[in-house]
Parts: C-alpha cells; sequence; structure tokens
C-alpha cells in the first residue's frame, strides 16, 4: 500500500474484494463457516488500514493540492504508448527481441518486456495440453484475462475497465498489468510441474513437446540466418563486452541470437530428458542459466547506464546546497507551493 505505484493498490484491492466474496459465497454453499471467513476479513481490512493510518492521513492533508485526483481522459496522447501492446507477446519467448532498434512494440522500451522464463512457459503449455489438472487452467486463465487487460487501447477491456470500475480513470500505463501476467503464470508453471513431477508415465509426451519446440526454434534460426547483416558482427561484441546502450543489430538480429540461446537450452534439456537426468537440480540451473542471459542481454537498455556510480555521487556533490525550502520535520499541510 505504501510502497508502491498507487494503482497496485487499487488492483490488489479489487483482487482481495472479489477472493473475499468468492468465498464468502463458498459459505453460503456450506462449505466453509460465513463467521470464521467474516471475523478473518474484517480482523485483515482493519490490520491494513491501522497499519496503513498515517500513509492515508496525509493523502488526506494534501488531497486539495493533488491534479491526479482527477479522471485522466482516455486519449491516445496519454494511452496509446503506455500498454503491453499484442506485439510484445513475442517477449515471452524471445525478450532480447524487444530492445532492438525498432519501431514495431510501439509503447515504451521500459514496458514491451514480459519475460518470465522459457522452461516456465514450456511446462505450462505442455501441462494445458497433456494434464486435466483444473489449477493450472485457472492460474493460466488469470494470467489471461490480465493479459488483455495489460494490451491498453489495442483491445477494448480496459476502456471498460476504465469506464466502470471505481479508480481505473486515474491512473494510465495499462502494462503495469504484466506484474499480475507473470505472477499467475509462475503460479500455473508451479502447478504444471508438479503434475509431471507425479505423472513420470507422461515422460514420453514431454520429450516430444520439447522436441517439436527445438523444430520451432531451428526455423526461426535458419529464417532469421538469411535477414541478418553480419558485418554489424565486431561492432555488435564491442557494444556486448562494454555494455553499452544500444545493439547496432536490428530486430532480425536480436530475434537470431534469442532464438540460437533458447535453442542451446532446449537441446541441453532435450538431451538430459532422454537420458531419464532431468531432476529437479538440472531444471534449476537451466531456469537460472535462461533468465540469467535474458537479463543480462537487455539490461544495459532497461536497468542501467554504463557510467560508475562514482561519476554520479561527483556530480550531485557539486551541486549547490539548499535547493529545497523544506526539511524532514516540516508538516506536508504547511508547505507553500507558490512561486
Amino acid at each position: 500500500v505504501t510502497g508502491s505505484y498507487p494503482a497496485m493498490t487499487l488492483i490488489l484491492f479489487c483482487f482481495y474484494l472479489f477472493i473475499a466474496f468468492y468465498y464468502l459465497y463458498r459459505s453460503y454453499k456450506g462449505t466453509y463457516s460465513f463467521k470464521s471467513l467474516f471475523f478473518i476479513y474484517s480482523s485483515i481490512t482493519g490490520l491494513t488500514l491501522l497499519l496503513s493510518g498515517a500513509y492515508f492521513i496525509s493523502i488526506f492533508e494534501v488531497l486539495s493540492e493533488m491534479t491526479r485526483a482527477e479522471a485522466i481522459p482516455y486519449t491516445a496522447d496519454l494511452f496509446a504508448k503506455v500498454s503491453f501492446n499484442i506485439q510484445c507477446f513475442v517477449s515471452f519467448i524471445l525478450p532480447y527481441a524487444t530492445t532492438a532498434n525498432t519501431e514495431f512494440f510501439n509503447t515504451d522500451l521500459s514496458m514491451a518486456n514480459g519475460y518470465f522464463g522459457l522452461f516456465a512457459l514450456l511446462i505450462i503449455l505442455a501441462a494445458l495440453i497433456y494434464s486435466r489438472d483444473r489449477k493450472v487452467f485457472i492460474f493460466f486463465g488469470l494470467a489471461l484475462a490480465f493479459l488483455l487487460l495489460s494490451t491498453g487501447m489495442q483491445l477494448p477491456i480496459h476502456f471498460l475497465f476504465y469506464k466502470f470500475v471505481p479508480g481505473f480513470d486515474l491512473f494510465r500505463h495499462p502494462s503495469i498489468f504484466r506484474i499480475y501476467v507473470i505472477f499467475f503464470f509462475i503460479i500455473a508453471a508451479g502447478f504444471s510441474l508438479q503434475y509431471f513431477l507425479d505423472h513420470p508415465e507422461k515422460k514420453e509426451k514431454i520429450i516430444g513437446f520439447v522436441k517439436w519446440c527445438i523444430y520451432f526454434f531451428l526455423g526461426l534460426v535458419a529464417i532469421r540466418l538469411l535477414k541478418t547483416n553480419y558485418t554489424l558482427l565486431d561492432d555488435y561484441f564491442e557494444v556486448l563486452i562494454h555494455y553499452q546502450e544500444k545493439s547496432p543489430f536490428n530486430l532480425a538480429g536480436h530475434i537470431l541470437i534469442q532464438s540460437l540461446i533458447q535453442l542451446v537450452l532446449l537441446s541441453i534439456a532435450y538431451f538430459y530428458l532422454k537420458r531419464g537426468r532431468l531432476n529437479m537440480r538440472w531444471i534449476t540451473v537451466l531456469v537460472f542459466v535462461d533468465l540469467f542471459l535474458a537479463c543480462q542481454l537487455n539490461a544495459p537498455r532497461t536497468l542501467y547506464y554504463n557510467i560508475p556510480f562514482m561519476e554520479f555521487q561527483d556530480y550531485y556533490t557539486s551541486m549547490p546546497q539548499g535547493i529545497s525550502n523544506q526539511s524532514l520535520k516540516d508538516n506536508i499541510g504547511a508547505v507553500s507551493y507558490t512561486h
């Protein structure tokens, strides 16, 4: 509540209400005790309000000075390029594509990536095909619902929430729903993995599925090999070694590099699966390597600048002191905003 973007609090509150009403409905059907549930949810609500009291009081004191308490106009200028657009869905398998020099994604660079791991995605898809685990379908469905909501103006779902759900007209950035997409996908991946661990007879199904995924990335590599400018390789490795922000490669080049990485990881997984040696230790190693490489490739463009911290520190130290007329002891409600 106190440490995040206000939209996050609103979304969690709506989700909390949904869960509360669901279980209260179950109590009406006799599955749970209504008294116990009512006591639990009342206690949680009361405790949250009590712990967040200072935060709410501070907002109340400056409410008259806040312009963001009014609804934001639903216009393309404000909403069009702050969404997790449908084009960005490619980031679920090719995260490096989002940091290429391209306008293909048509959104802010920091909002184009929803990667949560190749193996997590594959195990979910395999479970959807080969299992009947209701938990996998439920959490996959929740992730899908938030995914459609995150597309913003590309689909009517976000506008319906903006129009009819209280508070949704107070913030932009539909892309923040990616957090919940990733959250529910990871939970679905956990149930999917557990299903296949509990059903070792499905091993051949998984092997076949991984093999088809290898064919897919082989085809992707073959196509992109013909569309990549290899004269830029020297420049690319220079940029990569020195953690520079922009890569000289275009979208095709980034897709090729990421596809090669995915191909190697899948081939290793297939090798160990065929020999019955893909245990939890190897799964953990492959997942770590996958996420580590995806993070390192994108980090210079989306996470940090390749500038030593001391340069920042020296710059701010050289700035004149006393720019602000406030101190930590000032009551924010008494601060003058006149110039």
